[in-house]
């Protein structure tokens, strides 16, 4: 059930922001605020969200792009987060895996908006 693989990955992303987060306060080390905030909002609340929806409604499980959405939120998610982190913490910072990433994360976030219109109609 693809509910189930969105909501035990944004436990996986909740998990990991918030090590990195218990990592950031004793240490007084705040570099990777931005890393934490967005492992919480696109992987923990996001991914939650969409697979609550798709638990609530199993008919947009159904077709090719819930499960393109789940591939490129998720591996966008650890690429754009991966250089982000890496670049923060090494001081060379590199904009292509952080825009990939990126963009990775807001294709599959148009995917899912698509979808959901395509399937959603009242």
């Amino acid at each position: 059930m693809l509910a189930n693989r969105f909501f035990k990955t944004a436990l996986l992303f909740l998990l990991t922001g918030l090590f990195v987060g218990m990592y950031m306060g004793p240490a007084g080390d705040f570099r990777l605020k931005h890393v934490h905030a967005h492992l919480n909002l696109l992987g923990w609340v996001t991914m939650g969200m969409v697979g609550l929806l798709y638990a609530a409604r199993p008919a947009l499980e159904r077709g090719r792009l819930p499960h393109i959405h789940y591939w490129l939120h998720t591996v966008g998610l650890l690429v754009f987060m991966g250089g982000f982190a890496f670049g923060v913490l090494s001081g060379q910072f590199r904009g292509i895996p952080v825009g990939v990433g990126a963009a990775m994360v807001l294709s599959g976030l148009i995917v899912f908006a698509v979808h959901v219109f395509r399937r959603m109609r009242d």
